[in-house]
């Protein structure tokens, strides 16, 4: 019969004691004392609780050239009840019998056979459990002694060490958090070619939530003893802590004040994109106590930083009639269409923000550590030759677009830009969508005066 082996080493060197040579001495052993006849071997680095498993898929995408699979042991293929079950049933459905090297076919008609499955299965899960129990003891005595618990390997750290390029795009990114969104601060990033924390090309908000959010970067290491208390311990800080507040209040201001019955775009459809010219901050939308004689009740403007909001900080106190800013915009964005020129010289302010320059170097260096560990796992067994040949391909690929990639251009294709809001303006398109679309900021000075500021650059292709 012809056999393959699956082999399995978790990522956690803690747990790694049966390693892959032995683990394959083992199923070598039962299949020459068995007298089968060895086809493949595959394997994975991944802990026994997931279900993801390229080696097992890699295997059963070859199905028909089995008989059966041979298995160190059943803490091999998991570590955890259900997983063990489904990664099992998914050799049988395929039509593969499933052995193990110490203790021949799991037969699952065989009611002993499969009560002693069930009980290495349990035996394994417990075992997984007690490591993890002893993981965690070990770290929680080190934060007792007032040592970390593991390295610092957050974004902006290596190996314990602050990474200087990584923290300068800290910096950079709790400064632009000050008076951006997340939207905003990701288009510049991607734009300027910075890697993410998970070293790819596009950024998700819930990574840059979370950084904003991390006391690593004011200095404060946390480490929660589950059902016990927090410990904290003062590490290297990346920013300032009054900078890391300021943001924190910075995004909660951005949050409430979009979530604030005020500023509902049926009724303010500037909201998000009207900005007072004195102190940069959102202006919000106020209603009248008062009701006039048709029943309605009349809107304002004003700065969401004012004496008359609870921030108090900026002296631009004027309340501005919703309606008129509005008309006043939609006359703007009407005239930019027949006499673009005239406009953008006279009401228009083009923003070109500050991009960090690509940091070609790092990102070279990322892809040689990706080449370095693929090897490393191709040495030891855990991956195939086909496998390192298919991540060179991908890593070459991924070094040929870094030395293609170049400071993005920070200009505004202003024809181009007047025929797509001039289409806009054709389709009866909101003046939310319209502002939104465009990148259009309305700010408004302590005179009155309205100014179109543009801040969104000419679409560039993300790599």
């Amino acid at each position: 019969m012809r056999a393959a082996i699956y082999l399995r080493v978790s990522t956690e060197i803690q747990t790694t004691r049966y390693g892959l040579d032995a683990q394959k001495a083992d199923c070598e052993a039962y299949i020459k004392q068995q007298g089968y006849q060895l086809v493949a071997t595959f394997s994975d680095a991944i802990t026994g609780t997931s279900m993801q498993r390229p080696g097992l898929q890699s295997l059963l995408s070859r199905q028909d050239e089995f008989d059966l699979v041979v298995i160190p042991d059943v803490d091999r293929l998991a570590r955890a009840v259900p997983a063990a079950y489904a990664l099992r049933d998914q050799l049988l459905a395929a039509g593969l019998e499933v052995h193990g090297a110490r203790d021949g076919r799991y037969d699952p008609d065989d009611e002993s056979k499969e009560l002693a499955f069930g009980f290495k299965a349990i035996l394994a899960s417990n075992e997984r459990k007690r490591i993890v129990r002893r993981l965690i003891s070990g770290r929680a005595a080190k934060v007792a002694r007032g040592e970390f618990a593991k390295p610092i390997d957050a974004y902006g750290w290596s190996a314990g060490k602050i990474n200087p390029v990584e923290a300068e795009h800290v910096r950079w990114i709790y400064s632009m958090a000050l008076r951006m969104g997340g939207r905003q601060i990701i288009d510049r990033l991607e734009l300027a070619g910075v890697l993410s924390p998970e070293g790819e090309s596009r950024w998700h908000v819930s990574s840059l939530n979370r950084l904003l959010r991390n006391p690593l970067y004011r200095g404060e290491y946390h480490f929660k003893i589950p059902g016990g208390t927090q410990h904290v311990l003062p590490c290297d800080a990346i920013v300032k802590p009054e900078i890391w507040w300021a943001v924190q209040a910075a995004v909660k201001t951005r949050k409430s004040n979009g979530n604030a019955r005020g500023n509902r775009t049926d009724r303010f459809p500037l909201t998000g994109n009207i900005k007072c010219d004195v102190c940069q901050h959102a202006m919000t939308g106020l209603e009248d106590a008062r009701v006039r004689k048709d029943g309605t009740r009349l809107l304002y403007y004003t700065c969401g930083h004012s004496k008359h909001t609870r921030k108090r900080e900026c002296g631009h106190s004027t309340h501005y009639p919703a309606a008129d800013i509005h008309e006043t915009v939609w006359t703007m964005l009407r005239a930019l269409v027949e006499r673009p020129e005239h406009v953008i010289s006279t009401h228009i302010r083009i923003q070109t923000p500050e991009f960090p320059e690509p940091d070609l170097e790092a990102a070279k260096a990322e892809l040689k550590r990706r080449w370095d560990r693929a090897y490393a796992a191709y040495e030891k067994g855990i991956i195939s030759l086909d496998d390192l040949e298919a991540k060179k391909r991908d890593l070459d690929q991924a070094r040929e677009a870094l030395q293609a990639r170049t400071t993005p251009k920070l200009t505004l294709d202003v024809v181009d830009w007047a025929a797509r809001l001039r289409a806009l303006l054709q389709s009866d398109t909101s003046l939310t969508n319209i502002v939104k679309e465009q990148g259009i900021f309305v700010m408004v000075n302590t005179s009155g005066k309205v100014f179109l500021e543009v801040r969104q650059l000419d679409k560039m292709p993300v790599e």
